[in-house]
């Protein structure tokens, strides 16, 4: 839990005052998908922990989300624009780099993102819900644009749609509300404001 603290809180600094960035990645591969724009995250812990200022947090900044054939990259960044975490999936392997020059690795995000920072980001999913393709407990509007959908433990919400159909604002909610009587857990709000809906290299 000290862990989770620390590693949270540097990567707050990094995104409120600047203190550190890390250096770019390479542009991406031919033959992959781009995802650019903002984020805000909402997390507490709603059980575990005495300490105020550790139950809350809020983190707003930029994205950039990136899906080649066997690797999934998500880069944070300030509002300024510095690069402050690298979340990377590949076979058998997630890592989370962070502005603080700590390095983590797991064999998957779930379990990476939960014993780091002590909550889970939607990493694995997250290039599908973009897409608007969700398969389970979904709701459509009458053109068939995806309106929500319940899939992996968390609620999604599409606010808004591109002029092609594509989400371009969601709320992420983790637990859902089928999970949500199991409680304790920590708990987070996620929305994303897309640039654009994707940016596909040939």
């Amino acid at each position: 839990m000290f862990r989770r603290v620390i590693t949270w809180g540097l990567i707050g600094c990094a995104f409120l005052s600047g203190c550190a960035s890390l250096p770019s990645t390479t542009p991406p591969a031919a033959t992959s998908e781009r995802w650019q724009g903002r984020f805000s995250a909402v997390t507490e812990s709603v059980a575990g922990l005495t300490d105020e200022s550790a139950k809350r947090n809020n983190v707003t900044g930029r994205f950039e989300l990136t899906q080649q054939t066997n690797l999934t990259t998500l880069e944070l960044a300030s509002p300024l624009g510095q690069l402050v975490a690298r979340l990377t999936i590949s076979p058998g392997q997630a890592r989370l780099e962070t502005a603080d020059r700590g390095e983590f690795t797991a064999s998957d995000i779930d379990t990476l993102t939960e014993k780091v920072l002590g909550w889970k980001l939607p990493l694995t999913n997250l290039p599908s819900w973009l897409r608007g393709n969700i398969g389970s407990n979904s709701q459509l509007d009458s053109t068939g644009r995806l309106l929500s959908a319940q899939e992996a433990g968390w609620d999604l919400n599409i606010e808004e749609h591109s002029e092609s159909g594509k989400p371009s604002r969601l709320l992420l909610e983790w637990p859902n509300k089928t999970v949500l009587p199991r409680i304790p857990y920590n708990q987070i709000r996620l929305r994303l404001i897309l640039d654009k809906p994707s940016l596909t290299n040939p």
